[in-house]
């Protein structure tokens, strides 16, 4: 591997340990503020939420990698930056359609949803504030992706760790004042705007209108992409809703404990992911053999780095949370297995080859050792 390519993968690690490892270093923070049950409906918006950005985003930051790849042989960058501005105006419309229609239906079903929001004591306002940041979502991943995919890693670690700490400091200013988990999702909302206006001035990006050729092209890429994830958010994110119907608000805050511990294994593996992913497609048109060797070099990384979180997860939980969150102990095993697999996924499936009409059997195989402790150890009390 490079030089350079070791340093666009440590360039990242420090970009995402602060993202991540900000929210992780404020866990002990916010649990002195938020209840187990606040902490657990805070966990049911954010779940839903992520369901629901599946949707908006629809997946077309894979559109981005495979449509707008500049290998500097085939087209000029100018039309290649084209393609990304109309795959992310794709993006924005995709995502506000998407929300208008989850919004009128919501008014459809009217008193539906609002005995849901009560059976949860779930507040509309706090709705809402998610529905904003998720019209937005979709286009600020496309932003971010071809921030990457030009290698340009200062300003992409310099916006990721601006807004990363600004969003820190609000959670703390507004949880003091009382906001309780309306004031986590105000600063959430607030720094997401601040990044998409960033990043979508420093990217270049601009909306235009796109052609109905590659608007075809990029939804029968993406859709089947998105049922994918969607069946993956079942294996892997669902299991939340399951938590919560079997238990209660405060045991879900438990797991979602347990599952931020487990996130740990997740972001020492994403430096990696972030540079490779963008660029395997590249790799698979120069160098089939070399594509299969990195992606089996992340497989390997997954497993030391599941057995270096599992042997200190616990005794760190332990000392940084109160009594009220003890439980979440018995918990993290279960959830470090769960988390790492679609981890283990998405790098066995980038290990194939289109062009001699070969397919590594890994994504079938990999993550097979494991799934019989994933079950043995789920939540099951």
């Amino acid at each position: 591997m490079r030089l350079s390519a070791l340093k666009n993968i440590a360039s990242y690690g420090v970009a995402l340990c602060t993202m991540k490892g900000t929210s992780l270093l404020m866990l002990p923070l916010i649990t002195r503020y938020l209840s187990p049950t606040e902490y657990g409906q805070l966990e049911l918006l954010t779940i839903t939420s992520s369901f629901i950005a599946l949707l908006t985003c629809c997946s077309l930051h894979e559109a981005l990698y495979r449509f707008a790849l500049h290998d500097k042989t085939n087209e000029p960058f100018e039309r290649v930056e084209y393609k990304a501005n109309q795959i992310f105006t794709i993006t924005q419309l995709v995502s506000l359609g998407l929300m208008l229609g989850i919004g009128f239906a919501a008014l459809c079903f009217y008193q539906s949803v609002e005995a849901l929001l009560s059976h949860y004591h779930l507040q509309l306002k706090d709705i809402v504030i998610l529905s904003l940041s998720l019209c937005i979502g979709g286009s600020l991943s496309i932003g971010l992706a071809w921030l990457r995919m030009k290698d340009d890693i200062k300003n992409f670690v310099v916006i990721s760790i601006t807004t990363t700490l600004i969003q820190a400091l609000c959670v703390l200013l507004l949880l003091e004042y009382g906001y309780g988990i309306t004031g986590v999702l105000l600063a959430g909302l607030f720094t997401h705007l601040m990044q998409w206006f960033w990043v979508t001035k420093t990217s270049g990006l601009q909306f235009v209108t796109p052609t109905r050729l590659l608007f075809s092209l990029t939804m029968k890429y993406t859709i089947p992409l998105t049922a994918s994830t969607l069946v993956a958010f079942g294996l892997n994110g669902a299991e939340r809703w399951l938590v919560l119907a079997s238990s209660d608000l405060e045991t879900l805050g438990q797991y979602a404990i347990a599952s931020k511990f487990a996130l740990a294994a997740c972001i020492l593996m994403q430096p990696f992911g972030m540079w490779w992913m963008p660029k395997r497609f590249a790799m698979l048109n120069s160098d089939v053999s070399m594509t299969e060797r990195i992606s089996l070099l992340g497989i390997v990384l997954i497993g030391v780095i599941i057995i270096s979180v599992a042997a200190t997860s616990q005794l760190l939980l332990t000392f940084v949370l109160t009594t009220d969150y003890q439980f979440a102990i018995t918990l993290i095993l279960g959830t470090l297995l769960w988390y790492s697999e679609r981890k283990w996924q998405s790098l066995s499936t980038s290990a194939f080859s289109t062009r001699n009409k070969r397919i590594l059997c890994l994504p079938l195989i990999a993550p097979r050792p494991y799934l019989g402790f994933q079950d043995a150890f789920s939540f099951s009390t």
